[in-house]
């Protein structure tokens, strides 16, 4: 059998659990207005070096952003509190990692 050079996990729903029911960058979208571009804008978040904050600007110029920035910082915060591993998370990590 070829030795495992690579096991990937999507992490979410499949490693962590998430005990909140919204996504903070998806509360962000809906408070700025700015729906009709979330796949460009999502695209630029995932791709672009630039901080978020730049990326909304340079997108959104006309916007006024800190304040809604504010409340996403916090958001995401409350996300990252409320991140929990599922139960056989680390048994099954455990386990690859001994293979």
């Amino acid at each position: 059998m070829k030795e495992k050079k690579l096991i990937a996990f999507d992490l979410y729903d499949t490693c962590l659990a998430f005990q909140q029911d919204h996504l903070s960058y998806k509360k962000l979208f809906y408070d700025l207005g700015i729906s009709d571009r979330k796949h460009e804008l999502k695209h630029a978040l995932l791709t672009c070096p630039k901080h978020v904050e730049d990326i909304i600007l340079d997108m959104f110029p006309h916007l006024t952003v800190q304040a809604y920035l504010e409340r996403h910082y916090f958001d995401v915060q409350s996300e990252l509190d409320s991140v929990q591993l599922f139960p056989e998370t680390l048994s099954t990590l455990l386990a690859l990692r001994d293979k």
